[in-house]
């Protein structure tokens, strides 16, 4: 589980990678930039399929997410479950909508992790709820 979510969050932030090639020149010299394409490049041939193989799938959550007006912390946290436990579930009938829901019908006695496994018959376990709240915080 734990090597599903460092994937999972490599893909999160190679946008900010990417970012910071190209303007990470502002604040040091050239041999500080980061190309995002070279770390793609460097990375296993078997995380490169990952990555293509559910593009579409992550590209759709971030647009569904979007529209519902929600954060760009709740699409991160969203496409990191997505890899880590929902993959293949996507076929469902309104799996975008119903994931976004768990987002939006958030409580205080029911949170996301929460609304998910109630939704899609996930169970998460104490570690992965510590896990998930050390990276993108919460209780």
């Amino acid at each position: 589980m734990g090597y599903v979510i460092g994937i999972a969050l490599f893909i999160v932030l190679l946008p900010f990678i990417a970012v910071y090639g190209l303007f990470g020149w502002m604040g040091g010299t050239a041999n500080d930039m980061i190309n995002s394409d070279m770390v793609y490049e460097y990375m296993a041939p078997e995380h490169q399929e990952m990555l293509r193989q559910y593009e579409d799938e992550l590209t759709e959550i971030e647009t569904v997410f979007t529209e519902n007006g929600l954060s760009d912390t709740d699409i991160s946290q969203a496409k990191t479950i997505y890899l880590s436990c929902l993959t293949g579930k996507e076929s469902e009938d309104g799996f975008y909508q119903k994931l976004a829901d768990c987002f939006l019908n958030r409580t205080e006695e029911s949170d996301a992790l929460t609304n998910i496994s109630s939704a899609f018959g996930v169970t998460f376990t104490d570690a992965d709820r510590n896990k998930f709240n050390e990276i993108y915080g919460g209780t």
